[in-house]
């Protein structure tokens, strides 16, 4: 009989997090175990093992940077079993390029984030994602997909959505290395992009070729290098992580391994 015991969180020495803190009781973690956890919760709700580890890939890179990786993973393992469905893409007759997109009952940033990232890199030229049809939020859970589109696309790559007060809020790359977020005024999202391609602003829009220079001052960078020195941190202090958060993470990684019963 395959028995699976719980994996307690690893003991470390002292860590120095450059993250925001947690209100409640933590746990130091390492950095293989929050990849690992994600990948088998992942696993265990319905993703395929290339789903899984891109995903956890997002939510490792969420939880070193932005604290909130793991709380994201919680959201999305909450909206139930991943579904197989496709997205489906329109392409309209127009310059620059603009791609519609349905998710097709797919939502969240883990479960849409990465095919839709994957159609603006693959343009030539500017270009624009518009998910007509799809919950997808714009958070540090799309900061690794970003990062890694751009090394592809030759340009900046940016994520914007309004949000219930009517200001945009971004997240976005550049061919350097830089990560940068915020919240923009609706013109200031026109001096971004002028690409029209939603008459929604609560739709997520994705797009290359971004006027970054114009808008950078109004927003918050973050450098290839200061989250290089964070991972080097994290690898030989650990990850200090909500308690609670990383209990429900456990319990979802648990269900991949399911025991044999005895013949």
């Amino acid at each position: 009989m395959n028995a699976m015991t719980m994996i307690e969180p690893t003991t470390i020495g002292a860590e120095g997090d450059a993250v925001p803190k947690h209100d409640g009781p933590t746990v130091r973690v390492t950095i293989r175990e929050i990849r690992e956890y994600a990948y088998r919760s992942l696993i265990a709700a319905g993703a395929s093992a290339g789903e899984a580890a891109t995903a956890a890939d997002q939510v490792l890179h969420a939880e070193l940077h932005a604290g909130d990786g793991l709380a994201g993973l919680v959201s999305d393992l909450a909206r139930g079993p991943w579904s197989g469905s496709g997205l489906t893409c329109t392409r309209r007759p127009v310059e620059p390029t603009v791609l519609e997109v349905d998710c097709g009952g797919r939502s969240g940033e883990l479960r849409a984030g990465a095919p839709i990232v994957d159609l603006v890199c693959g343009e030539e030229g500017p270009a624009a994602v518009a998910v007509t049809a799809g919950d997808v939020p714009v958070s540090s859970l799309l900061d690794r997909l970003l990062l890694t589109a751009v090394v592809t696309a030759g340009t900046s790559i940016v994520a914007m959505r309004a949000g219930s007060d009517g200001a945009y809020v971004v997240r976005l790359a550049t061919p350097a290395g830089d990560l940068a977020h915020g919240a923009l005024p609706a013109a200031d999202r026109r001096v971004l992009s002028d690409v029209e391609c939603t008459d929604d602003p609560h739709d997520l829009v994705v797009t290359t070729g971004a006027d970054v220079e114009a808008v950078g001052s109004r927003l918050t960078w973050c450098t290839g290098d200061s989250r290089a020195e964070r991972r080097r941190e994290a690898a030989l202090h650990g990850v200090r992580v909500d308690e609670m958060t990383w209990r429900t993470v456990a319990e979802h990684a648990q269900r991949f391994l399911v025991p044999e019963e005895d013949a």
